[in-house]
Order: structure tokens, then sequence, then C-alpha cells
């Protein structure tokens, strides 16, 4: 009985000390992004879910820092975000629900601001899995209109705005992709339960972001070789 209460009182001194220690975090990239970089990319490094190392988390920190105007307030808000898709490519004019739901890929607690803790565990997550917690953000980013379901106007438009291929065919056989993988009951939606079941399926999972978010993440400094030495 000793030593199970003890192995209780341990581990909530740890996870009283990581919560104390991610506030500081959070509070020096709020506050002091450019003066603590080593000690917030330490804090990153150890983290159970990061798969990047410390030379890739550099990368990514002085890719995103080339983003902000304030280097010392470690945010990078909505037109920032803007900014780095129109170097991508993207109309933000044209689809804006669709820059949107990709804000929110990255932002899932919206704040309205994706920081650099924000940045890195999405990448982890697109990259890496678990493929369940990628689909559910990805369900996020294409239920356009919040409502639980995700129809074929939702798809075709996350597509046209994304989608490496811009011509209708392509797009319409990605949209055609998607709900035959999916909509197992053929009322022509999906519900967040089918587009979990496309579970295991990795490369088809990636695949739904039409390459945007490997382009975004070059963006950031992440290139193909460090991907590929995380994995």
């Amino acid at each position: 009985m000793a030593t199970g209460l003890g192995c209780i009182v341990a581990y909530t001194q740890a996870q009283r000390r990581e919560r104390i220690e991610r506030k500081q975090v959070e509070s020096w990239i709020s506050k002091k992004f450019a003066t603590h970089r080593q000690d917030i990319i330490n804090y990153v490094e150890k983290q159970e879910w990061n798969r990047f190392d410390v030379e890739t988390l550099n990368k990514i920190y002085e890719g995103f820092q080339k983003h902000i105007p304030d280097s010392e307030h470690g945010a990078l808000k909505r037109d920032h975000f803007e900014e780095v898709l129109k170097k991508l490519g993207i109309n933000i004019e044209q689809h804006a629900a669709s820059v949107e739901s990709w804000f929110l890929f990255w932002d899932p607690n919206n704040t309205r601001t994706i920081d650099f803790l924000e940045l890195v565990q999405g990448l982890n997550v697109y990259f890496y899995g678990p493929n369940q917690e990628l689909l559910l953000r990805l369900f996020s980013v294409f239920d356009l209109n919040r409502n639980g379901f995700i129809d074929r106007s939702e798809l075709k438009a996350l597509f046209s705005a994304f989608f490496d291929k811009h011509d209708s065919k392509s797009i319409e056989a990605a949209v055609a992709e998607v709900m035959l993988s999916s909509d197992k009951n053929h009322d022509s939606v999906l519900t967040r339960s089918e587009f979990l079941a496309l579970g295991n399926d990795r490369d088809f999972n990636l695949d739904l972001s039409g390459g945007f978010i490997a382009k975004f993440a070059a963006e950031f400094g992440l290139s193909e070789e460090a991907v590929q030495r995380s994995a």
C-alpha cells in the first residue's frame, strides 16, 4: 500500500512540475521568444509527442521567427498566416472559409494565434501521427460550416484551394475517392465516425491535405530530409 501511495505521490509531483515548466515555457514564448530560444527548444525536444531532433527544431524555430514581426512575442497571427499562404500561391479572398479552417488546424484551442508549441505539435501530428488525432484535426478542417458533417461541396472547396492539381477533373476525382472510401451509408455526407474509420491508411490521410502541409512546413524550415530523419 505504501509503495502504491508513493507512486501516486511521485506521479502527482511530476505532473505539477510539468505544469509549472509548461507555464514558464508559454510565458517565454509569449513575452521573450527570442531571448529564451534554447530553453524553449530543450523543452520541446524532450516532450513525448515530439519526434524532431534539436537540429530540426532549431531550423523550425528560425523559420517561425522569420514570419513574426516582433520576435519577442512568439505567436503567428492570422495576417502573418495569410502572408505565408500567399507565398504558397493560395488565393486568400477566394478561399476565405478554407483558409480559416486550415488556420484552426494549427490553432485547435482557438486563441486566434499559432504559437511555436502549436506549430511543432501540428507538424508532429501530421507527419508522425497518431492517425486518429490527425483525422480529428482534418475533420475539423473539412467541416467548413461546423455542423458535424462533411459534404461534397466542402471537400471540393478545400481541394480547390489547396490541392496540388487545380483542374476540375482532378478535384472531382479526389472528392469521389474520399466519398467512396468513407461514406459507408451512401447518404452523400461524412459523419465524424465515418471519417475516423479511415484509420490506419496513413498515406491516404496525408493525401487529404493535397500536399499543402508539407509545403507549409517547408516555409518554416522543415525539409523532407529532416522529416525522414525523425521518422
